[in-house]
């Protein structure tokens, strides 16, 4: 009986031919494959690279093989180190400095043409950027190095082009972030300040500094360091908080050590439910929030403002000043520059005021004949005509020696406030100065009516303030009077009273309420009693540590510093008894020596770097009075 042989279909027989040509077509592939191998391989083995190679994998294992043969293969390295080292000449020492010098002097690097191979005779004579122009500039005095450099190297390899001039730029930014946080990690603790404006492109940018004490052998000082400018697409709280966050992590900083924050005043800022300060906060605890100190004392100018007869001294002041910068003919026929007011700063007012009084003569007798000159146009003449009568009210010129007398007084403590090196004891030492000024001037008819700074006596040419002016009244050829009286007015605040006289009058209705308004602005924008910070200058430069005080900062700062409470308080007491000490033995070998402008000096503006070094040398406090002087000193003040 025969066995049935099963039958393949079509299907099959085709999918067996496939296979067979599948297997064929490969065996020839990998035989012409190996003939090509051999044939490369023996092409690599002839080729001078591999040689080299080859050559210095064996000396490398003879050398990792035999001990005491380092000598001959730092021999054999000679020239590969020698090649490094002036490649390094080329890029470091002309191109790389070119680039600080440029940073430091904030000169643009780039022009319009500053591509391609340069091209020394133009780039001399302008016609390419900067930093092209300072290359030829060392090429042509002399840099051999250079020379060589661009005459020699390859097109592609010049490291001058803008890629490499922005990467080398980032690597020196990168540099200089890196040996700031590394001085901050050495000092622990730090404050942030950060502040927001728009470029001129328009773009919203986030200015973010840090603010910390710096610890070295010699000395110890505070600094304030920028550290980046951040893009900012959304101006939210949350989102400047998260790029505060993320910036200080990229620094390798723990947020928890931040003991301070520096802002402006707004909403999105200083809000104490969801603003940056209480999302940071959510962090840091002790990160105290404090409103920038420059700030305040700008909002206290504007505010003042308010005062109706400031207000429109002021208006008028800067009807004045653009009338004449907005057109050359007429800044030509004064023949003097008058200072434009800044939009943001109050403050720097002063300047403007300053400036306008000095050609305060010059100023009205170029509108009086402008208003009379037959080539001006009529609109001209017309305008000229209504400044000068402006300027010709007694109103007008009380308030400017006014709001000048109070801001003579201010500017120095904006300046001061800005100071990097400020600290909390400074702040509140000098704005209870200037407002015990103030009201010193408010009680006493001195700072009105006589004196070295007489504003009145000032006004009716009796002293000058400057030098060079002999007063307001006697330049215009007017009298100081008081308005007329009215029947209407006589239940008006400034209502004139028939009994009083000039003078009396100007000061209660111009310079009083100034000063008032002053006062209560300075008194209520810088009111720091109850923020703990502010508790802080108190309890390290007092004569005793107020106990009450003392724990309220305990209570904020107390994990910070990692000390017992009781601990603490007697080390801050021993050291308060010295320094009050020492400070007794100085004043009276000032008196003894007959030096008094030292000891009003040294009682006056005591600073927290003096205070630092009797507190390093004389005293040697423990590790945690250093901690509590470093949050002290790193609280922020002003932000920019």
């Amino acid at each position: 009986m025969h066995t049935m042989r099963p039958v393949r279909s079509n299907r099959g027989r085709e999918r067996q031919r496939k296979n067979y040509t599948s297997r064929k077509l490969c065996h020839k592939t990998v035989q012409k494959v190996c003939k090509k191998i051999h044939e490369r391989i023996k092409d690599h083995l002839g080729n001078r690279y591999h040689c080299w190679s080859q050559h210095r994998a064996d000396e490398f294992l003879r050398v990792a093989h035999t001990p005491g043969s380092s000598i001959v293969n730092q021999q054999l390295d000679d020239v590969h180190k020698q090649q490094v080292l002036e490649n390094r000449q080329r890029l470091q020492v002309p191109i790389l400095k070119t680039i600080i010098l440029c940073g430091r002097l904030g000169i643009a690097m780039r022009g319009h043409r500053d591509d391609g191979v340069i091209d020394a005779q133009s780039a001399i004579r302008g016609q390419e950027g900067n930093f092209r122009a300072l290359l030829a500039f060392r090429v042509d005095s002399g840099d051999e190095v250079l020379k060589s450099h661009l005459s020699t190297a390859s097109k592609k390899a010049t490291y001058i082009s803008k890629e490499i001039q922005n990467e080398l730029i980032q690597l020196c930014g990168a540099e200089i972030t890196n040996h700031i946080a590394k001085e901050v990690k050495t000092a622990k603790y730090f404050a942030i300040i950060a502040d927001e404006t728009t470029d001129s492109s328009h773009r919203e940018q986030l200015c973010l500094c840090i603010r910390y004490l710096s610890l070295n052998s010699c000395n110890v000082t505070v600094k304030e360091e920028f550290v980046n400018f951040i893009g900012m697409n959304d101006v939210s709280a949350q989102s400047i908080a998260n790029e505060i966050l993320t910036r200080i992590g990229e620094l390798g900083l723990l947020i928890e050590d931040c003991i301070g924050q520096g802002y402006d005043g707004a909403a999105a800022m200083s809000g104490h439910i969801s603003g940056v300060q209480s999302r940071i906060r959510q962090k840091a605890p002790a990160a105290t929030y404090v409103h920038c100190a420059s700030h305040c004392l700008n909002l206290v100018l504007n505010h003042s403002f308010n005062v109706v007869p400031i207000r429109n001294m002021f208006t008028t002041l800067s009807e004045v000043i653009n009338f004449f910068n907005d057109s050359p003919k007429r800044r030509d026929m004064l023949n003097t520059n008058l200072l434009t007011f800044c939009d943001t700063r109050f403050i720097q007012r002063h300047d403007a005021i300053l400036r306008f009084t000095e050609n305060f003569e010059a100023v009205f007798n170029a509108l009086s004949d402008m208003s009379e000159n037959a080539n001006m146009d009529a609109q001209s003449r017309a305008k000229a005509l209504s400044l000068s009568s402006a300027m010709s009210s007694p109103s007008f010129m009380v308030s400017l020696a006014s709001a000048h007398k109070v801001m003579s007084l201010t500017v120095t403590l904006s300046k001061r406030l800005q100071s990097p090196k400020i600290d909390l004891s400074d702040d509140t030492g000098m704005v209870n100065d200037v407002n015990n000024t103030l009201q010193e001037w408010r009680r006493d008819d001195n700072a009105w009516l006589a004196g070295s700074y007489s504003v009145f006596a000032w006004l009716a040419g009796s002293y000058s303030v400057f030098e060079q002016a002999d007063g307001f009244a006697s330049i215009i050829g007017v009298q100081l009077t008081k308005p007329r009286l009215s029947g209407r007015q006589m239940h008006r605040a400034s209502a004139v009273n028939s009994d009083e006289s000039d003078s009396d009058y100007f000061k209660r209705s111009i310079w009083l309420p100034y000063l008032d308004a002053v006062i209560m602005h300075m008194t209520d924008k810088f009111s720091h009693a109850s923020q703990t910070a502010f508790l802080l200058s108190s309890v390290l430069t007092g004569k005793k540590v107020n106990y009450d005080d003392f724990q309220k900062v305990y209570a904020v700062y107390g994990k910070v510093i990692g000390c017992h409470e009781q601990q603490l308080h007697i080390e801050l007491s021993n050291y308060l008894k010295y320094r009050h000490s020492s400070s007794e033995e100085q004043e009276a070998d000032d008196l003894t020596d007959g030096d008094t402008e030292v000891r009003v000096e040294t009682a006056c503006h005591g600073q927290a770097e003096a205070t630092s070094e009797t507190y390093q040398m004389h005293c040697r406090p423990h590790h945690n009075d250093i901690q509590t002087f470093a949050i002290y000193s790193a609280s922020p003040l002003h932000c920019h």
